[in-house]
Parts: structure tokens; C-alpha cells; sequence
């Protein structure tokens, strides 16, 4: 049950969210404050989620305003119910910065991978293919903020694909030279991931998965 001042809390920030035009700063400091809420309350929970995304899609083509759409997406994933995840294929789309499709698919690997079970989206799955594809590239890969965007892709990838599809991507990356592909930080980031579902007795089966991408 939340705790009354939770409740009050969360609707202000309701209020505010919905007060303030999204590109307005106050109605970024109010998406600040969602960071730091835990709400189980399932309409608060729902309404919240609905105001933070609108909020991310007004401001993550916005220059100035960039990083509240990212603190939105993260918001928003911790709160939105597993059957609107797909609407996150929206912050991949072309012509999207390489900083907010990192943050979404960093969005999809951390959610999805808590999962019992290995979720259905096939329109975020292609997506996440078709810019692996484009990923998975000596040239692209030289580019200094490649190596991060590529593995958190293939990170989100991992916990759609069929055992199939992922392991013919592994297989791809894997023909590039070790030291050209970002597989230390694939490493690092499942086992914190792993080290997290342990901890916490969580029942993930998706987590578990993600040791194929180990080299």
C-alpha cells in the first residue's frame, strides 16, 4: 500500500506534468521528482506514465531540452505496463540522436530482461535488427560513441530475438576483430545484470539468455 505522502506527491507531480507546457523548465523539474518515486498505486501509476512519455516525445528532438526526454523514457519504463513497451520502437526510429536510441535501448534491455519470460514485440525487434545491422560495422564502429549505442542495441536485441536470430547476430559480430567490437562492455553490463536478478531472487528467465553474448 503507498504511503499517503507518496500519493500526495505523486499528484503534484501529476499536476505539474500537466500544468506546464513539456518543453516548459518547470515541467521538467517536475519529471525530476518522478525519478525519485515509488508509487504502486496502479492508475497514479498509468496516468504518470502516459504525462512522462508525452513529455519524452515533445523534448528528445529538442536540443536544450534532450536530456529531460531521456530521465522521461526512464521514468517511464519503471511505471508502463509490459503491453505499451512497444511504443519505445517510437525513440529508434530514423533520424532519431544516437544518445535518446541508446537510452531507449538501454530502456529495453534493463526491463525486459527482468521478465519470466521473453516478451512478443516484433516491430521493436526489427528495429533493433535493422540497426544492428548497420551497427555491426568495422567503420561505424571507429565512431567514439558507436561502441556504447552498439551494445546496448544488441543487449535490447538479446532479450527479443529467437535463439535463432540472436545467435546469427552474435555470429556477425563476432566475425570482426575482438578488439573492434564492444564485447567488454557487453561483458561487463550482464553480469551486473546478472548479479542483479541473483541478488534479488528474481525469476528471469530473459536475463539468463544474455550469457550467449559473452565471447
Amino acid at each position: 500500500m503507498d504511503d499517503e505522502n507518496d500519493l500526495f506527491v505523486c499528484d503534484h507531480i501529476l499536476w505539474g506534468l500537466r500544468e506546464f507546457p513539456a518543453t516548459d523548465p518547470r515541467a521538467h523539474a517536475y519529471v525530476g521528482l518522478a525519478e525519485d518515486i515509488q508509487i504502486l498505486d496502479t492508475v497514479r501509476r498509468s496516468e504518470l506514465a502516459k504525462e512522462l512519455f508525452r513529455v519524452a516525445l515533445a523534448t528528445e528532438r529538442d536540443t536544450p531540452h534532450r536530456e529531460v526526454a531521456w530521465v522521461a523514457l526512464r521514468c517511464w519504463t519503471s511505471l508502463v505496463e509490459l503491453g505499451e513497451f512497444e511504443l519505445l520502437a517510437l525513440f529508434l526510429a530514423p533520424g532519431t540522436e544516437v544518445e535518446t536510441m541508446q537510452c531507449a535501448a538501454q530502456c529495453v534491455w534493463r526491463r525486459l530482461a527482468l521478465e519470466p519470460s521473453r516478451p512478443q514485440f516484433a516491430s521493436l525487434e526489427a528495429r533493433l535488427a535493422e540497426l544492428l545491422t548497420k551497427s555491426i560495422d568495422v567503420d561505424w564502429l571507429s565512431f567514439h560513441f558507436a561502441g556504447s549505442l552498439t551494445a546496448n542495441l544488441l543487449l535490447a536485441y538479446a532479450t527479443l530475438a529467437s535463439d535463432e536470430n540472436l545467435a546469427a547476430v552474435v555470429s556477425r559480430a563476432r566475425a570482426l576483430d575482438f578488439d573492434c567490437f564492444p564485447w567488454q562492455l557487453v561483458r561487463s553490463k550482464v553480469r551486473r545484470m546478472q548479479s542483479h536478478v541473483s541478488s534479488h531472487s528474481l525469476p528471469s528467465s530473459c536475463v539468463n539468455r544474455l550469457h550467449l553474448l559473452l565471447p
